[in-house]
């Protein structure tokens, strides 16, 4: 298990080492196609609304169809939306790309729900996630530092070099998930469902079962239930004590997640 565990790891440090030598360069690069700071604002918010959204259906992706499967296919296409921002001169097209991976690089996501698939032990999965968040930083302090002696030595080209380097530490990372073996999905029901209602209830309830699961994740081990916000509500997160380890933009964004999940 230990093998799989670094392999994950090695998979999280890579995707942010990856954002960390794009994400600084991509807003002067739209600017010297002509853009103005609105449009350096939008790749921003373009990036965190489809984040928002679509976390918790690619979380439910992923226990209905296996993590493995659904986390390759966002790397390759993570991958692909890397390199057409690289050779791209479209304002519009950077922002579709931005668009397509804040739906699909869900490799944090999807890397950390993993870790409980090859390791049991509660103990050991903390100590875990604990390092995959100090690899994760230190992904993303070194890829601005090679980025920027890549753009001050190549800086016609530098931007093309470096989305082609993004691109290819995502294709190893698909590489690297086929490593790993498969997980097992969650069971289904006996009886058969058919008709759209049901699939979108199968979704909602799985959604539901993801974003739970992560949330007690992120949770700290301090905090009693009657610190949440959903204390003698009836909630399903009643009994989940309040994850300080977020900032508050994020807690306030899983308030809100939650309050929609509960209404669906």
């Amino acid at each position: 298990m230990s093998r799989l565990i670094n392999i994950i790891e090695a998979i999280v440090f890579l995707d942010l080492l990856a954002v960390g030598l794009i994400v600084p360069h991509v807003g002067n690069y739209v600017r010297s196609l002509g853009g103005n700071h609105v449009y350096v604002g939008l790749l921003g918010s373009i990036y965190a609304i489809f984040q928002l959204v679509s976390g918790p259906l690619v979380g439910s992706l992923s226990d209905i169809k296996g993590r493995k499967a659904v986390l390759s296919i966002t790397l390759l296409a993570s991958s692909f939306g890397y390199a057409m921002m690289g050779l791209t001169s479209s304002i519009f097209v950077i922002l579709f790309c931005r668009a397509l991976l804040g739906i699909f690089k869900q490799t944090q996501l999807l890397g950390r729900a993993l870790v409980p698939d090859y390791e049991t032990d509660k103990v050991r999965q903390s100590v875990i996630y604990g390092k995959m968040a100090a690899l994760s930083s230190g992904g993303m302090t070194l890829g601005p530092l090679i980025s920027g002696h890549i753009v001050e030595d190549y800086p016609q080209y530098g931007f093309q070099i470096i989305a082609a380097l993004v691109s290819l530490c995502f294709v190893i990372n698909s590489g690297l998930v086929t490593l790993l073996p498969n997980t097992i999905t969650q069971e289904k029901p006996a009886e058969k469902k058919t008709g759209t209602s049901s699939v979108l209830q199968n979704i909602t309830a799985s959604a539901k079962q993801s974003f739970l699961q992560l949330y007690s994740i992120i949770r700290p081990t301090g905090w009693g239930a009657t610190d949440t916000p959903f204390a003698d509500t009836g909630s399903p997160l009643q009994n989940l004590s309040t994850p300080a380890v977020v900032g508050s933009a994020g807690y306030v964004a899983i308030l809100e997640m939650a309050a929609i999940l509960k209404l669906l």
